[in-house]
């Protein structure tokens, strides 16, 4: 995939590891309140992604950081 042009195929890839991080964060211990917490950031995280022309698996630490500043302009 080239980035800057993500399909309908990547944004639904991204929302289906979305959904599944409730069961991925239960197996790993954590409690049942912070895993809402962690999928709503993680769907600003997609949007933000997508309008940069990545999809969670293309990302790298400079849009890790970007977003990381997007976060703190927000406030």
């Amino acid at each position: 995939m080239e980035v800057g042009r993500l399909t309908e195929i990547d944004i639904n890839s991204d929302m289906e590891l979305i959904n599944a991080f409730p069961d991925d964060a239960r197996l790993r211990g954590m409690t049942s309140g912070t895993s809402p917490q962690y999928r709503s950031l993680l769907k600003i995280f997609a949007q933000f992604a997508h309008s940069n022309g990545y999809d969670f698996l293309t990302v790298d630490r400079k849009i890790l950081k970007d977003f990381i500043k997007y976060l703190k302009e927000q406030k």
